[in-house]
């Protein structure tokens, strides 16, 4: 299902839009997408602060050992399950 879009304006700094083109050219992706794809990431990122201010206002601050288990935890290899 397509997404709904909406034209606007904005206004970029020219160096940073000059990187962004130069960067396009070697995908297929438009300036549009990338502007939108940045700005979901952004909407995304912020969520993630707002949720984890929540948690912590809940739950306490996240210790520096709680961190290091989550991410040790995020980059095991799922087990393979073996076929019946």
């Amino acid at each position: 299902m397509a997404r709904k879009t909406q034209q606007i304006s904005i206004t970029v700094d020219t160096l940073v839009l000059a990187d962004v083109r130069k960067r396009l050219r070697s995908t297929k992706k438009t300036l549009s997408e990338y502007v939108s794809d940045a700005l979901a990431d952004e909407v995304r990122r912020s969520n993630l602060e707002l949720a984890l201010g929540a948690f912590q206002r809940d739950h306490g601050t996240v210790t520096a050992r709680e961190l290091a288990e989550a991410r040790a935890k995020l980059r095991r290899k799922p087990a393979r399950r073996r076929a019946a």
